[in-house]
């Protein structure tokens, strides 16, 4: 099937300066061209843009209309389509309406569907545009995949599925809906660019810079595989925590929590971290893991490179390095952070000891918390 994206090439339409030449002239050509130009005439619209019809399926269009408005239409679909206006969908009759779908459409105004009590899907696949408002809205599946949208608004819904898939959100304002399920992943919202209140401002920005003509990819199937299969995981160690009786076995309930840890961990560093540490629920292993760094830190401050003032056999302190013994004694103390300065290190051995001591802080505050998690919490 010929996406958009490809009549776009076809048509040289990358911004909206070419949009407009395209549309001036090509409207009302009678040679063949990749996107047909309609505008207010070629439509049955009353004194205020308002179209009835009961059915409505447009595909390769171009709407060069400021402000179109479509109402009680029981079924409509748009695919492969430009508005270069305002779009507004409603219902004023208590009819139900049986679709309304935007498949590769670009939105050069905004995109409002509202006040419609009754409407059997909304899906809006590949759809540009720099505001779309859903307010008021009762459905069975509400659907938005593959979008690029600069303002999305989200408000007073009443939807048993509200879906999102491959998004990319750059303000979100989503409240008072009634949702059954909701399937909303968070990277299709970069969380840190969200203000704490609304700023015009910054939506004026995010309209200024959003480039409508760049659909998003497609995401990699073996990507989202492996995503869907760490949710399920997620979900399953879940109902295992909370509706079986796993929690009378202490031992398993500890193991559950380290692979629910693990399989919430995206960061490939933080994951093997804490499959080391056993996901801060074994205290076993945090303990074992204290005892290697323990020896290792000894065995190097016992090398003859590292110095320290250490008392002599006549107890006067002299520069000198350490013994076996006394390597991993000052390897404990400085691992607890205990420091009687009996021994003070000299020269590249203070660093050294520093990072140790850090070690043990780490350490010793994780294996803490993984006793609470083992047999507290």
């Amino acid at each position: 099937m010929i996406t958009l994206r490809t009549l776009l090439q076809e048509a040289n339409i990358d911004s909206k300066d070419s949009l407009r030449r395209y549309a001036d002239e090509k409207y009302q050509a009678v040679s063949p061209v990749p996107l047909k130009v309609i505008r207010s005439l070629d439509l049955e619209l009353d004194d205020e843009s308002r179209i009835y019809n009961d059915r409505i399926e447009y595909k390769n269009t171009i709407f060069d209309i400021p402000n179109l408005c479509i109402k009680n239409t029981r079924y409509m679909s748009f695919v492969n389509c430009i508005f270069m206006g305002n779009v507004r969908i409603g219902q004023t009759m208590s009819s139900e309406i049986e679709s309304i779908y935007f498949d590769y459409c670009i939105f050069s105004g905004t995109l409002n569907i509202a006040a419609i009590d009754k409407v059997g899907s909304v899906s809006l696949n590949s759809v540009n545009a720099c505001n779309v408002r859903l307010h008021k809205i009762g459905s069975p599946c509400m659907k938005l995949s593959n979008c690029q949208i600069g303002n999305l608004l989200v408000t007073d819904c009443d939807v048993a599925e509200f879906l999102t898939f491959c998004n990319e959100f750059f303000y979100l304002n989503i409240g008072n809906n009634n949702f059954e399920h909701v399937s909303f992943n968070h990277t299709q919202l970069n969380i840190k660019n969200q203000p704490v209140l609304s700023d015009k401002r910054l939506k004026k920005r995010i309209c200024d810079s959003f480039n409508k003509f760049s659909f998003t990819p497609y995401p990699d199937l073996e990507e989202m595989a492996a995503t869907e299969t760490k949710a399920l995981r997620s979900s399953t160690f879940c109902f295992l925590a909370t509706h079986s009786d796993i929690g009378l076995d202490r031992e398993a309930m500890g193991h559950l929590k380290y692979l629910h840890t693990l399989v919430c961990q995206p960061n490939r560093f933080l994951y093997w971290t804490l499959r080391l540490s056993g996901g801060l629920a074994k205290p076993f292993r945090i303990a074992l893991l204290s005892c290697v760094t323990l020896v290792i830190f000894a065995l190097v401050f016992y090398l003859p490179c590292f110095q320290f003032s250490a008392p002599s056999t006549d107890g006067a302190s002299v520069i000198r390095s350490l013994m076996l013994s006394e390597a991993f004694y000052y390897s404990g103390i400085t691992f607890t952070t205990i420091g009687y300065g009996d021994i003070s290190p000299i020269g590249w051995a203070r660093p050294l000891a520093i990072s140790e001591g850090l070690f043990g802080l780490v350490l010793m505050s994780s294996f803490l918390v993984s006793l609470v998690r083992k047999y507290i919490e």
